[in-house]
């Protein structure tokens, strides 16, 4: 099962118009974005930078705090519950006799947004971290990183009653 951002996201792909590019997640030039650029496109703010020790200029997101050119932000990473900012996949998958361990790598190689699009739908838990394990890291999260019910509420989205819910149902 998937979330509603994460069904967003595959439709996107399953739809867009867009052109595809490799090595970030959009280059402003050719107007190309990754498939990981898609995603950031939908749920961020963004402006425009040159990459450092070039004259390419890229798109630079902004989403919870951080800054991306090439890798998901942390809080896009988080709220899609990809397992990385690479969006490494749990188990590699063999896919035109190659091996891969990441969406970007397959996007790199020029695998299309339609065929990693088909490749999410057929196996989800291999790109998203599942309901059950993603609570487990919430909870792990909440434990090893917070000192308020404040800070984790807003960190989470969540109202301080649902925060404290969550809590009290890991205990």
């Amino acid at each position: 099962m998937i979330t509603p951002k994460q069904r967003k996201w595959v439709e996107t792909l399953e739809t867009t118009t867009k052109k595809q590019g490799q090595r970030a997640l959009h280059n402003i030039k050719d107007d190309a974005y990754c498939c990981l650029g898609i995603c950031e496109s939908l749920f961020c703010d963004s402006e425009s930078v040159y990459d450092k020790g070039s004259i390419r200029p890229l798109t630079r997101f902004h989403h919870g705090g951080t800054d991306c050119t090439f890798f998901l932000t942390d809080r896009t990473t988080e709220e899609l519950r990809f397992y990385d900012i690479y969006a490494k996949l749990n188990t590699p998958i063999t896919y035109k006799g190659e091996e891969y361990s990441s969406l970007y790598k397959l996007n790199d190689d020029g695998v299309t947004f339609k065929e990693i699009a088909a490749i999410i739908r057929s196996d989800p838990a291999n790109v998203f971290i599942p309901d059950e394990e993603y609570e487990e890291r919430v909870y792990l999260d909440w434990v090893n990183n917070f000192i308020s019910v404040e800070a984790f509420a807003e960190h989470y989205d969540m109202t301080i009653e649902q925060a404290n819910d969550f809590i009290e149902s890991k205990q």
